[in-house]
């Protein structure tokens, strides 16, 4: 048993890992540097338009903003393509291990979220960039503080980007990403729930229940084809539970808490402990007991059936 685990029903108290004290202390000096990076720059070009915070001859204001356009543009383009590749992978993983199907779900949505933030911060960027190229020489549309306004907040978006850009890297390429948000969406699950219950009997409890799911779907007479038996297990339970809503045997209600069940099982499997709280293994043991009196009463009703005189 390890240090801290107990025997008796109490509260699991573990002390945090150096390696998940330094991620939290990063992350909090992270945020810091943006919040600093937002607020400090502008603070002082509000308070001085009329001067350049980066005073610069007008052939290296072209040149900086035509470096930062083509930088910008050249590392948004290598971050999408190995972004591309990093979702086919995903998608590779998904399909050889059916339990990382919520997980990998779940990563894709948080990512791809990023990706239009991150898209967007770059058009901006490129868009600023180019306004100080075309307008720089003639400059009389606008006033001179205005012009200076904007090529100030045009180099702190830049820089502002090329620092989204390698946050969104170092997320992707992050090994633990599907562990830490496995804990994450399993400790929402839990709630304030902290009593441990029995992994092993959790995991039997759900493998019975799909089976009883699987052998309601049999009792109906729906059979298989050949390319369904070889389809992977989550993908047969989910054409038996439609099977089985069409035809009123079991609710919706019941499919969404095999649902939950089933996500909460993936999330706990890839997270660090492997722990369940008893408040889920308690629930995934009514669903079971729930959808065992259902099938008994399918059997019960098609022995009658069979036996029925015509």
């Amino acid at each position: 048993m390890k240090q801290g685990d107990r025997d008796d029903g109490r509260r699991i108290i573990r002390r945090p890992s150096k390696k998940q004290m330094f991620r939290s202390v990063s992350k909090r000096v992270l945020t810091v540097a943006m919040i600093l990076l937002a607020v400090v720059p502008h603070i002082f070009i509000l308070w001085d338009c009329k001067k350049m915070l980066l005073t610069v001859s007008e052939n290296s204001l072209y040149y900086v903003a035509s470096t930062s356009a083509s930088v910008v543009a050249g590392l948004y383009g290598i971050t999408l393509t190995g972004y591309i590749f990093f979702l086919n992978q995903l998608q590779r993983n998904g399909e050889e291990d059916e339990t990382l199907d919520d997980p990998i779900h779940l990563l894709k949505r948080n990512y791809n979220r990023g990706a239009i933030l991150l898209s967007l911060l770059t058009i901006i960027s490129l868009l600023a960039n180019w306004f100080i190229l075309l307008y720089g020489a003639d400059n009389t549309l606008l006033p001179d503080t205005v012009y200076r306004f904007l090529w100030d907040e045009t180099m702190w978006c830049t820089f502002a980007t090329i620092l989204g850009i390698m946050y969104f890297i170092l997320r992707v390429v992050d090994p633990d990403k599907i562990q830490r948000i496995s804990e994450r969406y399993k400790a929402r699950i839990d709630g304030a729930d902290n009593t441990p219950g029995s992994f092993k009997q959790f995991l039997q409890d759900y493998e019975e229940t799909e089976d009883i799911i699987l052998e309601l779907s049999l009792q109906t007479g729906n059979s298989f084809s050949p390319k369904q038996l070889t389809a992977r297990r989550k993908e047969r339970v989910a054409l038996s539970v439609n099977i089985l809503k069409g035809l009123e045997i079991i609710n919706d209600s019941i499919w969404e808490d095999v649902s939950l069940i089933r996500e909460y099982r993936n999330y706990a499997l890839h997270s660090a402990d492997h722990r369940v709280s008893r408040q889920m293994c308690d629930f995934a043991a009514s669903v079971k007991e729930e959808l065992r009196r259902t099938l008994e009463d399918v059997k019960a009703r098609n022995a009658d059936s069979t036996s029925a005189p015509c």
